[in-house]
């Protein structure tokens, strides 16, 4: 036999057992899945465990907000849910301004780190890029105008640690004095 032969005996034997093979998977898959009519869980029916994950818990007259921050703006993966935070706004160069920072926010709880996948997670670490906080409107403003407009830092504030300090904006010319 020439290798032409060879090679086309072999393709088609191959083409035939890959269609048997699929032919049996696919129709035993077919054979073992049902349809199931659509279900609607109410609330009602959810565990203590959904119910923990379908809402944050904010307090009234509170609102939620979540910011983008990468691991050395969100403390290298050390803020947990239940955290109290400061966050500094890092604000741009504007022409004849120099670069400054801001302490924005002061003792700002921690709704939730990462978002709904990682609520709930137990682990002594979990990756996350986004920071949920509670804010008052107010705050929510000023945070989302800082948030667009100028790079954000979070600092994690000890157990306990309730103190606010002076807000003042620091510049590079300050740093250099």
């Amino acid at each position: 036999m020439t290798n032409k032969r060879v090679w086309l005996i072999a393709s088609i034997f191959g083409l035939i057992t890959a269609g048997i093979l699929m032919i049996i998977f696919v129709d035993t898959n077919q054979q073992d899945s049902e349809i199931v009519e659509e279900e609607f869980v109410v609330e009602e029916e959810l565990t203590e465990e959904e119910e923990d994950l379908t809402a944050l818990p904010i307090a009234d007259g509170y609102r939620a907000i979540s910011i983008a921050v990468s691991g050395t703006e969100g403390v290298s993966g050390f803020i947990r849910s239940g955290d109290y935070v400061d966050v500094v706004s890092l604000l741009p160069s504007l022409e004849e301004e120099v670069p400054a920072s801001q302490l924005l926010l002061q003792n700002i709880y921690v709704l939730s780190v990462g978002g709904p996948s990682n609520r709930g997670v137990e682990e002594d670490y979990v990756p996350y890029e986004t920071v949920t906080l509670e804010v008052t409107p107010e705050q929510g403003a000023t945070l989302a105008l800082a948030a667009e407009n100028a790079s954000i830092v979070l600092m994690l504030r000890g157990e306990g640690d309730g103190e606010t300090v002076r807000q003042r904006q620091i510049t590079i010319e300050q740093l250099v004095d």
